[in-house]
């Protein structure tokens, strides 16, 4: 008797899921992308980056200007590496929004990991502009600047970062490693 009312549960349960899903039951409503966001929120927490882009690119579908779900869905493509993915995102957050310092941040990290440090430096210079006080930013420039040579560039945003945050994660050794490299550089001359 058990075995038969499990399967009628079960069975009213695929009903209702099939009903759910071809009548539109709410399969495209903004909270179902809320829904399939925070989803995506838990995984990146716990590190299973796949499965989050697999639930931003779920609330993306049904809201196409989710500027938040491009967002996360760009750090999670960054936190595997995954820089052009990153960028593809981030580039799309800034059509929907283009005043928003960190994503502008975040793409120029990006451009630093993936090489191309004068985009990295366009990107951060903009995040400046749209917050001075972005600690972040600063730090990112300087990395790029660093990458290219430019120490003296590099020490003035990497002091500038410290300025803004004294504890800003690993600006300190980041700076050190400008000065090294300049001090190293004048020795040479």
């Amino acid at each position: 008797m058990k075995r038969i009312g499990l399967a009628i549960v079960f069975a009213i349960s695929l009903v209702a899921l099939f009903a759910c899903a071809t009548s539109g039951g709410g399969s495209n409503s903004p909270q179902d992308a809320k829904a399939y966001f925070a989803r995506g929120d838990i995984y990146i927490n716990r590190g299973n980056y796949d499965a989050a882009i697999a639930q931003y690119t779920q609330a993306i579908s049904i809201d196409p200007d989710y500027t938040d779900a491009y967002t996360n869905r760009g750090v999670a493509h960054f936190s595997k590496g995954d820089f052009d993915l990153a960028i593809e995102d981030w580039t799309q957050t800034i059509r929907l929004d283009p005043n928003d310092a960190n994503v502008y941040s975040n793409r120029g990290a990006a451009h630093l990991n993936s090489g191309n440090f004068d985009l990295a430096i366009d990107d951060t210079t903009e995040a400046i502009k749209l917050d001075p006080n972005w600690a972040d930013a600063y730090n990112i420039r300087g990395g790029a600047h660093f990458r290219k040579g430019d120490f003296d560039l590099a020490i003035v945003d990497i002091e500038a970062a410290l300025e803004i945050n004294p504890n800003l994660a690993g600006a300190r050794e980041n700076l050190a490693r400008a000065r090294a490299a300049q001090s190293f550089l004048q020795s040479l001359q």
